[in-house]
């Protein structure tokens, strides 16, 4: 019986038990192995559903990233746009400045990511709740203005296009089918390994951190480590998501690393059901099929999106994950995530825990 297992031994399952724990993820799974062939002879544009996927493959890994800062560590940023867009740029710059090709300046932008991120890491977590997320804005609005000025490095507004792209075993994946695939075990390799992070000890202390900082810090633990680590790793995924970025349209331009897309990946990650990983990763769909469809009706699309968003706030704090678990919650876990980021926020150290996501051992029974 599961309550006689060790919980060493229930966090190290194998990809196999974890499938056959949770039929759904495996049919999922199938269904998107499948699906080029299903599509391509179901619709004669096929090639416009195929990018669809790879655009939410792509930004579904940015949200993963973003729900382990969030949702899982408590940290709220407005500056994960510098993440992202640092490495789509990376590898443009390594293409067109340097005359790398993708894959050379692959390991070379990773390592660039991991110094980025601990440097704003480091200055960042000297402040907290409010100070944190307006510090983080700071240095990504900083990020796209030197993405503006910098005309000879990165093209300015216009961005860097032609991103030399070499062919893999004889295969261009650059193709809309190939890079379907590419992306879609990109985002798989992600989010099992984000799901054995937040199994692991170091994932139980960034969620007991999130839950109440200073009783961690009673046991003798180390908070600024463990979120700098976190922090790290959450912009290393970011970036690796932007890295994947030109693969399906050879090109960057300035709004990836501008505030906006920060936004939507929050948007992204509150309407999937923050602290979850697969929750935001159907967030990831909803939004960006909703902003494919109201783009192409009105002009005002943002604004319908807000509204939206704002619902799903109000009457859904649990998001898609929460519907569809069939949970009733109120909005007052999601109001006290908010209050503790802003200035005199409730003093943690002496009210209960407020569970605003499920643990891992709830997900597991899923």
């Amino acid at each position: 019986m599961r309550e006689n297992v060790p919980e060493s031994v229930v966090e190290q399952r194998s990809i196999v038990s974890e499938l056959r724990s949770s039929p759904w993820k495996l049919g999922v799974v199938a269904l998107l192995l499948v699906f080029p062939p299903i599509i391509t002879s179901a619709f004669a544009d096929a090639a416009f559903w195929i990018t669809f996927a790879v655009e939410v493959f792509v930004f579904g890994i940015g949200v993963l990233s973003y729900d382990l800062l969030f949702g899982y560590t408590g940290l709220l940023t407005f500056g994960h746009a510098l993440f992202f867009g640092g490495g789509a740029y990376g590898i443009a710059i390594m293409a067109n400045v340097f005359g790398l090709n993708y894959f050379e300046a692959f390991p070379i932008v990773v390592v660039l990511l991991l110094v980025l991120s601990l440097l704003v890491g480091v200055a960042a977590l000297q402040l907290s709740g409010v100070y944190f997320a307006i510090i983080t804005l700071a240095f990504a609005q900083l990020g796209y203005e030197l993405v503006l000025q910098f005309n000879s490095v990165t093209g300015g507004v216009n961005g860097i296009y032609d991103i030399s792209i070499p062919d893999v075993i004889g295969f261009d994946i650059t193709e809309p089918v190939v890079t379907y695939y590419v992306t879609l075990l990109a985002a798989i390799a992600v989010y099992l390994v984000l799901r054995r992070v937040t199994n692991s000890p170091f994932g139980r202390v960034i969620q007991g951190i999130r839950e109440n900082e200073e009783r961690i810090q009673m046991l003798g633990v180390d908070p600024f480590r463990y979120k700098l680590a976190s922090f790290a790793m959450a912009g290393v995924v970011g970036g690796f998501a932007g890295m994947l970025y030109p693969l399906f349209l050879t090109f960057v331009s300035p709004p990836i690393i501008n505030w906006t897309t920060t936004g939507d990946l929050l948007m992204m990650t509150l309407i999937g059901g923050f602290g979850t990983l697969w929750g935001p990763l159907l967030g990831t769909g909803f939004y960006i099929g909703l902003k494919t469809i109201l783009s192409g009706v009105i002009e005002q699309w943002r604004l319908l999106m807000g509204i939206i968003f704002v619902l799903f706030v109000l009457f859904l704090p649990s998001g898609l994950a929460g519907l569809l678990r069939g949970e009733q919650r109120t909005t007052s876990g999601l109001r006290a995530r908010i209050q503790d980021v802003l200035p005199g926020g409730p003093d943690r150290t002496s009210t209960p825990d407020v569970r605003t996501s499920p643990t891992s051992e709830e997900e597991d029974r899923e």
